[in-house]
């Protein structure tokens, strides 16, 4: 992975959220722009999760791997490669299981526009989030950091 894809990256995800912002207008854009509770609920499930397959060393090589000067046997790529393989399929359960237990939640009628939105508009931007934020993880760091590493993998064989 090059250092100018870090910067692709930040103009790539600056321009995405300024169109989202624009489509759907300040209100709305601020009731899903990401919430630290919010991205709590997505990134420690994954975290906690990922350290029942892997060590912290072995997540922090997987990370340095994906580096273009970096160096590491095949045994190295190939668990950096399941490493990244492994986030994206959790991030993907924690969306589901979220998106699950928010219409449960909804159903239940737990959640109370006020003077708000209305109640299903309100449950739909909720969901929204709860598919937003695991995309963008899966986006913005297992996809790139795991197809660098894929490539590193490739030009070994």
């Amino acid at each position: 992975m090059r250092k100018a894809s870090v910067f692709y990256f930040i103009i790539s995800l600056v321009v995405s959220v300024y169109l989202v912002r624009f489509a759907l207008g300040p209100a709305v854009f601020g009731a899903i722009a990401p919430q630290i509770p919010g991205l709590c609920f997505i990134i420690f499930p994954v975290i906690f999760l990922l350290l029942t397959h892997f060590s912290p060393a072995e997540i922090i090589t997987a990370f340095k791997l994906a580096g273009r000067k970096s160096k590491g046997t095949k045994s190295e790529l190939k668990n950096a490669v399941l490493f990244f393989k492994t986030a994206r399929q959790f991030f993907i359960t924690i969306a589901v299981i979220g998106m699950i237990i928010l219409w449960i939640w909804y159903l239940a009628g737990g959640f109370d526009a006020g003077n708000g939105p209305p109640k299903v508009a309100a449950a739909v931007m909720i969901l929204v989030g709860a598919f937003l934020y695991p995309l963008l993880f899966i986006l913005f760091i297992c996809l790139p950091f795991g197809n660098a590493v894929q490539k590193k993998l490739n030009e070994s064989e």
